[in-house]
C-alpha cells in the first residue's frame, strides 16, 4: 500500500497544463498525516509515503512530516519543481531523513521548459548541486507533449551523465491544445518510441515502455482493470480521501470522518474495472 499527501495547492510556479489550484490556503495537518498512517498500518504495509503537492517544498512543516513517516515506512519520495532546492536547511533535512527526490523537469537544453514552467536553468543548477552534495536518489521527472519529443535523448544522456534516475508520463490535456500529442503524426510517434527506446529498455521500465507502445498503437486502447487504484490511498489538501488523481468517481469522503480511512480501503478492494484509463494513469501508477 502506498500513501500519497497532496500537502498544499500552493505553488511557486505556474505550469501551463498543471490542474492545482495555487491560490489555496488549504493544507494537511501533522495530526493528520499521523493519524492517516497509523490507521492505514493497521490494515495493511506502507511500502512507500509520497509528498507532493502543489509545490512540497512549501509546506512549512515538511520536516516534521517526513519524520513522522519515517515511523511507518523506510521509503519516503518527495515531488517537487526543483526551485527550493538551493536551499541549505531543506538540502539538510532531505539529506538526514534519506527522502528520495524527484525533480520536474520537461528539457535541459531547449527553452521548452522555461516556456511550459519557467526557471529551467536554476532548476538544473539545484539539481545538480543537490547531486554533488548529498548522496540521495535523485530522479528527474519529464512529461511529454506534442513539443518536446526531440528532447527525450538529450534528457536520458543528462540523467545517466549525472547519475540521476528518469521517469517519462504523457501529457494528459486537452486535444485542441498545441502541447497535446493528438498533434503527433505517425512519423513523429514513431520517432518519439525509438528516442525513448534506451530508457525502455531498462528492466524498470519495460512494463511501461511496452504501455507507451501500445497505447499509441490502438488509439483507442483502454485496459479494463486499474490496479493502481487499489493499493493507493490518496489524501488531498483539503482532507478529501480518495485513491485518484484523476477519477472523482474514486472519493471516499472526508478526513473529517473518523472512520473514513477503514471504509476507504475497504471500498478500495472491492475496485476491479474501470472506465476512465487516461494518459495520466501512466504517471501516477507506473
Amino acid at each position: 500500500m502506498r500513501i500519497i499527501f497532496e500537502l498544499t495547492q500552493k505553488c511557486n510556479m505556474r505550469c501551463k497544463y498543471c490542474f492545482a489550484e495555487k491560490n489555496s490556503l488549504e493544507y494537511i495537518s501533522l495530526e493528520d498525516i499521523e493519524r492517516v498512517c497509523e490507521e492505514v498500518s493497521a490494515q495493511s504495509k506502507i511500502d512507500y509515503v509520497t509528498f507532493t503537492g502543489g509545490e512540497s517544498l512549501l509546506y512549512s512543516d515538511l520536516d516534521k512530516a517526513i519524520q513522522i513517516a519515517q515511523k511507518y515506512t523506510n521509503h519516503i519520495l518527495l515531488l517537487t519543481n526543483g526551485l527550493l532546492l538551493n536551499n541549505e536547511k531543506i538540502i539538510s533535512f532531505l539529506s538526514k531523513y534519506g527522502v528520495e527526490v524527484q525533480v520536474s523537469l520537461d528539457s535541459v537544453v531547449s527553452n521548452y521548459h522555461d516556456i511550459v514552467r519557467g526557471n529551467k536553468d536554476i532548476i538544473i543548477s539545484n539539481i545538480l548541486k543537490l547531486r554533488n552534495s548529498t548522496s540521495l536518489t535523485i530522479g528527474i521527472v519529464c512529461v511529454i507533449s506534442s513539443m518536446n519529443t526531440k528532447e527525450i535523448p538529450k534528457l536520458i544522456s543528462f540523467c545517466k551523465a549525472n547519475s540521476l534516475s528518469l521517469d517519462f508520463e504523457l501529457i494528459d490535456i486537452d486535444k485542441a491544445n498545441d502541447l497535446s500529442l493528438e498533434c503527433l503524426s505517425d512519423r513523429e510517434i514513431s520517432e518519439m518510441l525509438e528516442n525513448l527506446s534506451p530508457w525502455g529498455e531498462r528492466e524498470q521500465n519495460i512494463l511501461k515502455y511496452k504501455l507507451f507502445k501500445i497505447l499509441f498503437s490502438k488509439k483507442n486502447f483502454k485496459p479494463s482493470k486499474c490496479f493502481g487504484c487499489r493499493n493507493t490511498v490518496l489524501i488531498r489538501s483539503n482532507g478529501i480521501v480518495s485513491s485518484c488523481f484523476h477519477n472523482t468517481k474514486l472519493q471516499f469522503g472526508n478526513l473529517k470522518n473518523s472512520s473514513i480511512i477503514l471504509n476507504a480501503m475497504q471500498k478500495m478492494k472491492k475496485i476491479y474495472e474501470v472506465d476512465c484509463f487516461s494518459y495520466s494513469c501512466l504517471g501516477s501508477f507506473f
